[in-house]
């Protein structure tokens, strides 16, 4: 039962991506240097979107995305801070 929960989640995760691609041209990832937030930059980066790629502490995830990001044809910007301490 969890792995057809999982599948709607996904589906549906997708389905949203998609809609947010036909809107915008300027994304920020928070979160891209590992997990969902580093399949949402690959996604991304096939849709001639500019992306701002986030991560609190993980340079060398940050690092390996960017290069898949530019290796595809994408356009990717990194920043690194903690979005808990304002002014960051």
């Amino acid at each position: 039962m969890v792995g057809a929960s999982l599948v709607r989640f996904i589906l549906q995760a997708e389905s949203y991506l998609k809609d947010i691609i036909k809107m915008a041209r300027n994304i920020l990832v928070t979160g891209a240097a590992g997990g969902i937030g580093a399949e949402i930059c690959k996604k991304l980066a096939n849709e001639k979107t500019n992306l701002l790629v986030h991560t609190r502490s993980n340079k060398l995830g940050l690092d390996k995305i960017v290069r898949y990001v530019e290796s595809v044809g994408g356009r990717a910007r990194q920043k690194f801070s903690d979005l808990s301490i304002k002014g960051e």
